[in-house]
């Protein structure tokens, strides 16, 4: 071994671009590094907690091993695991991170930092109340695999079983913080109101060795910890879909729910049959929710591999149409018409072959609004919601564009009581609506929270300095479009215009002169 291979004095962590994060009731600043409380006043921290937690933030979500830890701070210099454990507690004891939530231990690999996974700064009115729902709750199942990048398989089927078991609308199915919903997740505020307690919980984990798999999984009674059922899996690759359909129907059974004739046809409609294109498919979401300047067109490239090798496989089908509409909506480098064109042509044959699938139903809906038919989208829409639960977005956001922002702001607000996580393009949604309300105080709260969770896109900061503006915070408007500015250069109230296909010109033409006050330009 060579004297740089023994030497501690080389950095293994890889730093990104600082930003400022949410950790519960405090905001830690990676570039300066500060950590700040809830009134903004700093934290003490002694020099070596604080350069744990600035390269814990710099690889948020991400397990950072103990190793690439202590040789990163401490360097040549020889210390044990206690040293860096000190800082850890020292980091938990300084943010009240009594249960661990926010960094979170990984047995033998390491630590992860988890912004935002403890009470974010959220009054209780600002998100409707849980009180006196009953449901199941999927936990993420866990990869036991050496291979990291194995990660999303496990994530995949947790995934998969919520979007089966959300069919049964007699089940009200609620999916634990994950990065892998569509627009990642965003926690609920611990003082909103919640005396939530699912009836069931359903945990798992996954070990995958080549061509073998193992699944693992439970059913937990939340009430007084029985374990309802334990069944462990070892089985081929190929077999994983008939694992799904046991766990599903297993599920079903012990929760007495009786099927409906339709939901028990769905069901019984299997997406693909090619777990190689399953497993692009997955790739390709957790791709499509980084929403980054490439992630869209990174995402396309794995759903078209998944059709390339099935043609047929729905859930494929709809994401690509999906994607097609972010960017005929957002993209800086393609055709709005264009796009826009392949997605209807997509859509429609969706429409042709699986008419009645909720996800159909509101993808056409949305398509509709982008091309300009409000009354036919809004329709769309409601036939969606009686259609069933939709696996990409609510229904809400076209009658956001239509006019009907009281409606959309309720029907978010259902979405919500659902969920003991509010999904990030949720979050978005309703803080438009608040802001068109007037409710401009909780608006901007909710907008400063999703600039944190989704810092890469642009429409965080047009969020933000739209309810900035309309509360009539014109300098703070203009601080929020300073930093749009210097984060997205190319940016113009034309693109803007291009993203929000409102049905009154005159909502847009007050947003778009607010935003062109406050420093966004042509």
């Amino acid at each position: 071994m060579s004297e740089g291979e023994l030497s501690r004095s080389r950095p293994e962590i890889a730093t990104k671009s600082h930003q400022t994060l949410s950790l519960g009731e405090f905001r830690f600043d990676a570039a300066l590094p500060e950590l700040t409380n809830a009134s903004g006043v700093p934290v003490d921290l002694r020099s070596q907690s604080l350069e744990v937690l600035r390269l814990l933030a710099d690889n948020a979500g991400q397990v950072v091993s103990k190793d690439s830890l202590i040789e990163t701070i401490w360097g040549d210099t020889f210390v044990t695991d206690d040293s860096l454990v000190q800082c850890i507690s020292n980091i938990r004891r300084a943010i009240e991170d009594r249960d661990h939530k926010v960094i979170q231990t990984l047995p033998r690999r390491g630590y992860r930092l988890n912004p935002g996974r403890a009470t974010p700064h959220l009054p209780a009115l600002a998100l409707p109340s849980l009180a006196g729902r009953h449901a199941i709750a999927v936990i993420p199942f866990s990869s036991l695999s050496e291979d990291r990048e194995q990660d999303f398989f496990a994530e995949g089927l947790s995934e998969d079983l919520i979007a089966r078991l959300s069919m049964v609308r007699a089940l009200t199915v609620l999916a634990v913080p994950s990065r892998y919903a569509f627009g990642g997740d965003f926690t609920r505020a611990e003082n909103a109101g919640t005396d939530f307690e699912p009836e069931f919980l359903i945990k798992g984990a996954v070990r995958r060795a080549g061509d073998i798999v193992r699944v693992t999984v439970q059913l937990v009674s939340n009430s007084n910890g029985t374990i309802v059922f334990s069944r462990r899996y070892d089985r081929r690759i190929d077999d994983i879909f008939e694992i799904q359909d046991d766990l599903v129907g297993e599920i079903i059974a012990e929760t007495q729910v009786a099927l409906t004739e339709g939901e028990a046809a769905h069901l019984a409609f299997r997406r693909t049959r090619s777990v190689e294109a399953w497993e692009y498919f997955h790739q390709g979401v957790l791709e499509h929710i980084k929403f980054g300047p490439d992630s869209i067109p990174a995402a396309r490239r794995m759903y078209r591999k998944a059709l390339d090798i099935d043609p047929d496989y729905y859930d494929a089908m709809v994401a690509d149409g999906w994607a097609l509409w972010v960017e005929a909506r957002s993209s800086y480098d393609v055709s709005q018409l264009d796009a826009q064109r392949e997605c209807r042509t997509l859509v429609d044959t969706l429409i042709s072959r699986w008419p009645d699938l909720p996800d159909t139903i509101h993808l056409d809906a949305v398509l509709l609004m982008m091309e300009g038919d409000h009354e036919a989208a809004e329709a769309r829409a409601d036939q969606g919601r009686k259609a069933g639960r939709c696996y990409l977005w609510g229904y809400a956001i076209v009658h956001i564009y239509g006019g009907s922002v009281q409606k959309a702001a309720e029907l978010f607000r259902e979405s919500i009581n659902n969920s003991l996580v509010l999904n990030n393009d949720a979050l978005y949604c309703y803080t438009q609506c608040l802001t068109l309300l007037g409710e401009y105080e909780q608006a901007i709260i909710l907008a400063k929270e999703y600039r944190l969770h989704v810092p890469a896109t642009v429409y965080g900061y047009t969020l933000l300095a739209t309810a900035q503006a309309m509360a009539g915070q014109t300098a703070v408007a203009a601080e929020t479009v300073a930093a749009l500015r210097r984060a997205h250069p190319r940016f113009t109230l034309t693109m803007f215009r291009r993203h929000e296909p409102y049905r009154d010109p005159e909502t847009l033409n007050r947003i778009v002169a607010l935003l062109q006050t406050a420093g966004v330009p042509h």
